[in-house]
């Protein structure tokens, strides 16, 4: 997370559940076959998603083993 500047977010509806899915997985086939595409910045986007935001770190919270990452909007499609 702390080597791009920007992350997008994509928002999914019902007629993704197989990206969805796919996207869950670990593996690095994930990627295969879904249509994505670069916003100037460097952040990934579902193409055909209902909604994208771009995002940047605002802020890291270490809970337990986790990290908590909060988000900060910095443009909305």
């Amino acid at each position: 997370l702390q080597t791009k500047a920007r992350l997008g977010l994509s928002f999914l509806g019902e007629s993704h559940n197989r990206v969805a899915r796919q996207l869950s997985l670990k593996a690095a086939e994930r990627f295969d076959g879904v249509t994505w595409l670069s916003g100037d910045s460097g952040a990934v986007f579902v193409a055909d998603a209902a909604a994208w935001l771009e995002c940047s770190v605002f802020d890291q919270v270490t809970a337990g083993d986790h990290v908590i990452v909060l988000l900060q909007i910095e443009k909305l499609a």
